[in-house]
């Protein structure tokens, strides 16, 4: 009998090898054919100059269907899933399936915010429930995203790290979506958080000005005041990067009380070479908005410097659908009866509408880089002529940021916009040259009127 069960038993576990061996050969089958794929894809992307998104997608729940369905239930289910994954990408995509539960897609020509919004796709198309003999099962996923090139140029180490975001997702929990990042990187974003704290007290930041210009007058009426971070080891950091940790550290509210002392000791130092009452805009967010005495602590700086209010514009960024409109009208008026001028920025980006504007006593409109981007489009002019009109029957002014070119500032001037900024105009300066160059106008000026009398 004894005999009998071990050759049981050593049947049992060749059939089991044989198996095993089926499966590696398929795998390794389709992890050629995945490979060879993405050798074509990052080639293509090479000359091109554009990224590539390798994305690593585990299922969970599918070896319980084997195990209360069987098989055949379960790649029936797997074809589903095939079928949904495919109908939520591109032509460009591809997609191998690597085992039982694992998935990569190859997408091609992606941002990594575009990969994110084609993710979240799939985790909706997978989500879905499925009927199996009368049973609702929904599956759920993990997502890991490795960028190509900008982690590695080596296609299977992309793969592996796109597999090491997706044990990390495994750690966050079932829906999860993780980016992989070079450690390198992450260790400078460290750094970087950590010394943004001492960048005052290091005399590492500086304020500068871009002038905004009067359409109609074609003259200089005023700045928008922006911040720049000198590094002393990564040089000059761009304030997308910065701004982001100051508001993820809170040190945020610190370095725009610093930036708004700056901005009235440059108004001051105008103030004894300019006739004109110039304009200076600062940023400001929601956030900071409707933090609890945060407006009165600016409203002190200025009322310290004798500014009058008026020559302030606070322009408060334009992602209110996070806030209670009513809370943020209150805080608006309040700030209006102080003398403080406002202005929403980007508007046009998608939380803020018409009707919304018309409940916030606002100044001025910025609208979104976007629109001037496009300026060449005959549906764009339409649109901007359109958004003018409504904005001016709101009784605000229409500012307009990125002039680049010449033929931009001829439109803008037929659309009748109010005020413009960007490099056609002129670039940030620093205080010191921005003063110098106030200083040449008004020698021109002074010229001209010795020249006519």
């Amino acid at each position: 009998m004894a005999d009998t069960y071990s050759q049981v038993e050593l049947l049992k576990r060749s059939d089991d090898m044989e198996r095993l061996t089926s499966e590696q050969s398929q795998f390794n089958v389709k992890f050629r054919r995945l490979t060879d794929r993405l050798e074509l894809t990052t080639v293509f992307a090479d000359r091109f100059n554009i990224n590539v998104a390798v994305c690593y997608m585990r299922l969970t729940g599918i070896s319980d269907i084997r195990k209360h369905f069987g098989n055949e239930m379960m790649n029936k289910v797997l074809r589903i899933i095939d079928t949904r994954l495919y109908c939520n990408l591109r032509e460009v995509d591809t997609i191998q399936q690597i085992s039982d539960c694992d998935f990569i897609v190859c997408l091609t020509s992606v941002t990594e915010k575009e990969t994110e919004a084609i993710i979240l796709r799939i985790k909706e198309a997978v989500s879905k429930e499925i009927n199996i003999h009368d049973f609702q099962v929904s599956l759920s996923t993990y997502i890991g995203i490795a960028m190509y090139p900008s982690i590695t140029k080596n296609r299977e180490k992309l793969i592996h790290h796109a597999k090491v975001a997706m044990h990390h997702a495994k750690e966050k929990g079932e829906n999860s979506v993780v980016v992989y990042e070079n450690p390198s990187l992450q260790s400078q974003e460290m750094i970087l958080k950590t010394d943004l704290k001492y960048a005052i007290k290091k005399g590492e930041l500086e304020v500068v000005y871009q002038p905004q210009l009067c359409v109609k007058r074609s003259q200089i009426v005023g700045f928008e005041a922006l911040i720049r971070w000198h590094h002393s080891k990564y040089g000059l950091i761009s304030p997308g990067d910065f701004i982001t940790y100051a508001e993820s550290t809170g040190y945020i509210n610190k370095m725009t009380k610093w930036m708004m002392k700056q901005v009235c000791e440059s108004i001051v130092k105008f103030a004894s070479m300019e006739s004109q009452q110039l304009s200076f805009s600062v940023n400001i967010s929601f956030n900071q908005l409707l933090k609890e005495n945060f407006m009165d602590e600016l409203l002190e700086i200025i009322n310290a410097h004798d500014i009058p209010p008026e020559q302030i514009c606070f322009e408060i960024t334009e992602n209110i659908k996070l806030y209670s409109l009513e809370e943020v009208a209150e805080k608006i008026h309040y700030l209006k009866r102080a003398g403080i001028k406002l202005a929403i920025d980007d508007f046009g980006e998608g939380y803020f509408s018409f009707s919304d504007l018309a409940k916030i006593e606002a100044d001025a409109v910025k609208l979104s880089k976007s629109f001037i981007d496009q300026y060449e489009k005959e549906n764009m002019k339409v649109i901007l002529v359109s958004m003018v009109k409504m904005i001016h029957k709101l009784g605000m002014e229409v500012v307009v940021e990125g002039v680049e070119k010449k033929e931009q500032l001829q439109l803008l001037k037929e659309i009748k916009a109010n005020l413009i900024q960007g490099y056609y105009i002129s670039k940030p300066m620093s205080f010191a040259i921005t003063k110098e160059t106030m200083l040449e106008k008004m020698e021109k000026m002074q010229e001209k009127g010795k020249l006519s009398s």
